[in-house]
């Protein structure tokens, strides 16, 4: 586990989109795993920060945008919004810069997190 944490490090540290070699699929139920033990972790962590920014009250967890929206949409459009326009965005937000700007300046300084 500790080669995978390694591993994702350097990876944040230098981005290369690289396809995976080993094609054995052990290896590769293995890493899923490993990093869902990571992300479950980081997870846990995480979580009491929200219940400290909710209890002061800089959110309002009652008055959520969500819960406006399933009182003025109906069902099909929140499904409509869910399964097509919100990956659309995602991927127009994350994975269009990940390709198109791999390798210049302003990739690596908006993506890295060094700013915070």
């Amino acid at each position: 586990m500790k080669e995978i944490f390694i591993e994702l490090y350097n990876y944040h540290k230098n981005r290369i989109l690289e396809k995976d070699s080993n094609l054995y699929f052990g290896y590769k139920f293995k890493n899923f795993g490993y990093l869902l033990v990571i992300c479950l972790i980081a997870a846990l962590a995480i979580s009491p920060i929200f219940s400290f920014i909710e209890r002061f009250g800089w959110i309002n967890m009652e008055n959520h945008v969500l819960e406006n929206m399933m009182k003025q949409f109906s069902k099909h459009h929140i499904l409509f919004f869910a399964i097509i326009i919100a990956p659309f965005f995602e991927k127009l937000i994350f994975k269009v810069p990940l390709i198109l700007l791999k390798n210049h300046k302003i990739y690596k300084i908006s993506f890295s997190g060094k700013l915070f």
